[in-house]
């Protein structure tokens, strides 16, 4: 677990930019470090975000595969790729 993360009670919650293609930028996708990892937003369905994903978890000190909850907030391509 990152020591500089934010807690929110005494859980971690990291913020990875996720590349959006188009006009904006990325849309915030966020690891919360907890058993099992809980990924709030995944971004779209492109490499380049699934790429970010992965390094943004590995940076928070998990591994993508212990993501073992998805929490998708609406219906949109752009948090539910």
């Amino acid at each position: 677990m990152d020591p500089g993360a934010p807690l929110i009670g005494r859980t971690a919650v990291h913020r990875i930019a996720v590349p959006l293609p188009g006009r904006y930028p990325a849309v915030d996708a966020y690891p919360v470090d907890d058993e099992p990892l809980r990924l709030i937003g995944a971004g779209p369905a492109t490499d380049e975000a699934l790429d970010a994903l992965r390094d943004g978890i590995r940076a928070a000190g998990r591994r993508p595969e212990d993501v073992g909850l998805l929490v998708l907030t609406h219906q949109h391509g752009d948090p539910a790729g």
